[in-house]
C-alpha cells in the first residue's frame, strides 16, 4: 500500500474547514493558484477538454488523455488537486484502472459521476443516468483499487435536473453506504436545495459554483454554513483568461508584439509561467472579504419584512404606509406573526388574548420593587422579560405553534412591565388592566390612569405600526443569533431589548429629545447644529445603514408630530427638527430618521424621555417575536468568521518561572 501526502493533506484540510479550490486546465495556472495561497485546486474536466483539445464537455477526452493532463497538473504544485473523471469511463472495472492511473499520475482524489456515457456537461440539459446499483457498484470498485487509503473518491449525482431533488438525496446516501469518501451534488437550483441537501447528508460535500449553469452562484460563506466542505470554480479563471486573450488579440498590431510582450515582462506586469515570485509565506486560508459592522452583508432570508433603500418599507408583502395610520397595532402584530392580514373574527379573537395576557405573575411586580428606584427603565425591562421565561409552561417548546402562543403572552406583557415599572420606580401602584381596551389604549391608561381619547390611541397605534419591525436591524439580528443557538424565545428577546437599549439603535430617540430640549427654538437649531459640526460630535436622529434616500417613516412621523403641535400649543419641535433637517442636508447630505420625530411626539403625547426606548420595544417585540419563531422555523447556527489581525504564530518562549 502506498501512501500519497497530498490526498492525506487534502483530508486533512477538509477536517480542519471548508476549502476553496479555483478551476484549472493546466500547470501554468495551477502555480498560479498555488501562488496565490489557495490549499488545493481542481482539475476541470470542461477545461481540459476546452483548453486541450477545443472541445465540449461530453466524455471527448479518453482516460490516458485525462490522467496525463491532470498528472501534468499535480506535479506541478505541492498543493493537492482532484480531478473530474467523469463517468469513470466505463463500468466497475474501467473505474478501478481510472483510479489507478490518476493516483499515479500523482493526483489527491477524483468524482466520478452516475450519468450514462458519453455524459454530458452537469449543467445542459439531456443528461440520462445510470442504474442507482451500477452507480454503487463503480464507487464500490473504485474504493477497492485505490493503493493509497487517503485517496479521496467523490461520488456525483446528476439526478437533481433528471429524477428531481429527493431522487439525488436517496442516491447520495447510497453512494455513502457503498464508500464514498464525499458527494458533489449536480446542478441544485436555488440556494434552499444546497441547505437542504446538506441536512440531509453526513459526509463532506462539494459545491460547484459555475458560471452559466442552472446552480445559484452563491458566496463561500454561505456554503460554508450550510456544511460544504469543498468548492470548486471549475471554469473561473479560465473563461477570464479567455476573454483577455480575446481583448490581447483583438488590439491595434502594435500591441501584442514580441518587443511589447517583453517591455511588460520586464516591468513585472506579466509574469512568464516559471517566474519564481519571493512571496511571505501564505496563511491557510484565502483572505476573506471584510465589511465593518456587517454593511452591506447578507445573513440570511426573511418573509417578514424588506427595508428599501429607496425609502420603503413592508411587512409581509404589505406597504406600511398605507397600513400605519389605518390599522390597529393588535392588526399589524397579527401579520406579523401568522404571515397574513386577519380577517374580522380573528382580529377580534387575537386582540382579546393578547389582553387577557397581560397581567404579570406576581413575583415578577415583586422584582421590580426590588430594584432601585433609579433603574433604566430599559435595564428593569429586560430582567423583567428574562424573569417572565420561569412562569412560562411553554418555555423550553421551540415548536412554531408554542413560539406563537409565546409571543402573545411577550406582546402582552412587555408593555405591562413598561408602565408598572414605571409606577413602581415612582412610588405608585400598579394598576389594573384594562381588557376593554387595546394596546395603545391601555398603555396610556396604565401610566396615568386616564383613558385616552380616541385620537391618542389612534397616533400611538400608528407609531406603533412604524416601529413594528425593521428587518435585520442590530436587535432584531441580536435575536436570531440567539435564537440560533435553539436558545428559546425568551432569551432571544431579552438579547434583543439589552440591544434595544444603546444609543447608536434604540437609545438614539431618547438622546434626540434631550437634544431639542438644548435648543430650545427653531431660530437656534442652525447655529447649535453648525457649532456642534465643527467639533465632531455625533448628532443624534440622523443617518440609517439602509436607507439612502431618507427614512420612509419620517413623513409619517413628521405629520403626527405637527398635528400634536397643535393640539398641545408645542408647535416649536417640528420646526426645530426640520431646520436640523436642512442643514444636515446641506452640509452633510445626510437624512433625518425616524428617531428625530419620534423624540418629540411621544413628548407631547406626554411620555417622559426615558420611556422613549421602552415604547419601542412595546411595539418592536411583535417583530422580534415573529423574526425568532422564522429562525425556529427554518434553523441554521448563525455563527460568522473574524478576520485576525493580530501577532504571527510565534513560539512559546515558556514561563519564567522555570528558568532559563
Amino acid at each position: 500500500m502506498t501512501t500519497n501526502s497530498k490526498a492525506a493533506r487534502l483530508r486533512e484540510l477538509i477536517a480542519k474547514a471548508a476549502v476553496i479550490m479555483p478551476g484549472v486546465p493546466n500547470a501554468a495556472m495551477a502555480r498560479q493558484v498555488e501562488r496565490a495561497g489557495f490549499d488545493a485546486v481542481y482539475v476541470s474536466g470542461a477545461g481540459m477538454a476546452n483548453a486541450t483539445a477545443g472541445v465540449p464537455d461530453i466524455g471527448l477526452l479518453t482516460l490516458t488523455e485525462v490522467a496525463q493532463l491532470a498528472g501534468y497538473i499535480a506535479k506541478a504544485v505541492k498543493i493537492p488537486a482532484i480531478v473530474d473523471a467523469d463517468t469513470g469511463f466505463g463500468g466497475a472495472e474501467n473505474v478501478a484502472r481510472t483510479i489507478q492511473e490518476l493516483e499515479n499520475a500523482g493526483l489527491a482524489g477524483c468524482h466520478i459521476e452516475d450519468q450514462e456515457f458519453p455524459k454530458r456537461c452537469g449543467h445542459l440539459a439531456g443528461k440520462s443516468l445510470v442504474d442507482l446499483e451500477e452507480m454503487a457498484g463503480k464507487i464500490k470498485a473504485a474504493v477497492a483499487a485505490r493503493g493509497d487509503p487517503n485517496f479521496m473518491i467523490i461520488a456525483r449525482t446528476d439526478a437533481r435536473a433528471v429524477e428531481g431533488f429527493d431522487r439525488a438525496v436517496e442516491r447520495a446516501g447510497e453512494y455513502l453506504a457503498a464508500g464514498a469518501d464525499g458527494i458533489f451534488p449536480e446542478a441544485l437550483q436555488n440556494a434552499e436545495e444546497f441547505r437542504d441537501f446538506a441536512k440531509e447528508i453526513d459526509l463532506p460535500l462539494l459545491a460547484n459554483m459555475t458560471e452559466f449553469g442552472k446552480s445559484p452562484l452563491l458566496s463561500f460563506q454561505q456554503l460554508v454554513e450550510f456544511g460544504y466542505r469543498m468548492v470548486i470554480f471549475p471554469q473561473s479563471a479560465f473563461r477570464v483568461s479567455m476573454k483577455a486573450s480575446e481583448k490581447f488579440f483583438a488590439a491595434p498590431p502594435r500591441v501584442g508584439t514580441p518587443k511589447v510582450e517583453h517591455q511588460l515582462i520586464k516591468s513585472g506586469q506579466l509574469k512568464d509561467c516559471d517566474s519564481q515570485v519571493k512571496r511571505k509565506p501564505m496563511a491557510t486560508e484565502a483572505k476573506p472579504e471584510y465589511s465593518p459592522g456587517l454593511a452591506g452583508v447578507i445573513a440570511g432570508e426573511t418573509a417578514i419584512c424588506w427595508v428599501d433603500p429607496n425609502a420603503g418599507l413592508m411587512y409581509r408583502g404589505y406597504d406600511i404606509h398605507e397600513m400605519a395610520e389605518k390599522a390597529s397595532f393588535e392588526e399589524v402584530a397579527y401579520l406579523l406573526l401568522n404571515g397574513e392580514l386577519p380577517n374580522g373574527k380573528q382580529l377580534v379573537e387575537f386582540t382579546q388574548q393578547i389582553a387577557g395576557q397581560r397581567a404579570l405573575p406576581g413575583p415578577v411586580t415583586e422584582m421590580l420593587r426590588l430594584l432601585p428606584s433609579e433603574t433604566h427603565p430599559m435595564d428593569m425591562l429586560r430582567t423583567g422579560v428574562s424573569m417572565l421565561s420561569a412562569f412560562d409552561k411553554d418555555l423550553s417548546d421551540n415548536s412554531h405553534d408554542a413560539n406563537i402562543s409565546k409571543s402573545i403572552r411577550l406582546i402582552a406583557r412587555v408593555s405591562t412591565l413598561i408602565t408598572d415599572g414605571w409606577r413602581i420606580s415612582h412610588g405608585e401602584q400598579p394598576l389594573p388592566e384594562r381588557p376593554d381596551l387595546t394596546q395603545a389604549g391601555n398603555f396610556f391608561y396604565k401610566l396615568d390612569g386616564n383613558v385616552p381619547q380616541d385620537w391618542q390611541i389612534r397616533m400611538l397605534d400608528t407609531i406603533f405600526n412604524l416601529y413594528a419591525d425593521h428587518e435585520f436591524n442590530a436587535s432584531t439580528f441580536a435575536a436570531r443569533v440567539t435564537a440560533s443557538t435553539l436558545a428559546g424565545i425568551y432569551a432571544a428577546v431579552t438579547s434583543a431589548v439589552a440591544t434595544l437599549k444603546g444609543p447608536l439603535h434604540g437609545g438614539a430617540n431618547e438622546e434626540s429629545m434631550k437634544m431639542l430640549e438644548e435648543i430650545g427654538t427653531p431660530d437656534r437649531a442652525e447655529a447649535w447644529l453648525m457649532k456642534r459640526l465643527q467639533t465632531k460630535e455625533k448628532i443624534m436622529g440622523f443617518g440609517h445603514r439602509v436607507y439612502k434616500k431618507g427614512d420612509s417613516r419620517v413623513p409619517v412621523m413628521r405629520e403626527i408630530g405637527r398635528e400634536l403641535g397643535k393640539r398641545t400649543g408645542k408647535e416649536q419641535w417640528v420646526p426645530i427638527c426640520e431646520k436640523l433637517e436642512e442643514v444636515m442636508e446641506r452640509e452633510k447630505h445626510l437624512c433625518a430618521n425616524v428617531d428625530l420625530y419620534a423624540a418629540p411626539v411621544f413628548w407631547m403625547l406626554g411620555f417622559p424621555p426615558e420611556l422613549n426606548t421602552p415604547l419601542f420595544a412595546a411595539s418592536r417585540v411583535a417583530g422580534w417575536c415573529a423574526h425568532v419563531t422564522e429562525q425556529h422555523d427554518h434553523n441554521r447556527l448563525i455563527r460568522p468568521r473574524s478576520l485576525y489581525t493580530g501577532p504571527e504564530l510565534r513560539p512559546y518562549p515558556g514561563s519564567p518561572a522555570r528558568g532559563a
